[in-house]
């Protein structure tokens, strides 16, 4: 199945975005993806369901950069300043980190 046209595709890994509990401080076990919209989407429905309120999950690349962070919070998930909203912030980030 071929990439949509503009997606994000990684060529470092296979699978180098992982999801990083900060309460346990491991990265969560299964949770490593191929593309980064696709890690933030599987971070966010982590948070809303799994996680207690006031606990964050953090996506990371296997260079360890940060690409956003997402808390409970009691009626909302919480997403970090850093967090990208749209594809367009996404392609500016992995620019930047390839750099």
């Amino acid at each position: 199945m071929a990439a949509a046209k503009n997606y994000p595709v990684s060529t470092a890994q296979v699978r180098p975005f992982r999801i990083y509990d900060e309460g346990t401080e491991k990265i969560l076990k299964g949770k490593c993806f191929g593309y980064v919209l696709n890690a933030h989407n599987a971070a966010q429905v982590y948070a809303k369901w799994w996680l207690d309120v006031g606990a964050s999950v953090t996506v990371l690349d296997t260079k360890g950069n940060d690409l956003g962070q997402y808390t409970r919070r009691l009626n909302a998930v919480q997403t970090s300043p850093n967090t990208p909203q749209t594809l367009a912030e996404v392609e500016r980030q992995q620019k930047r980190g390839e750099k």
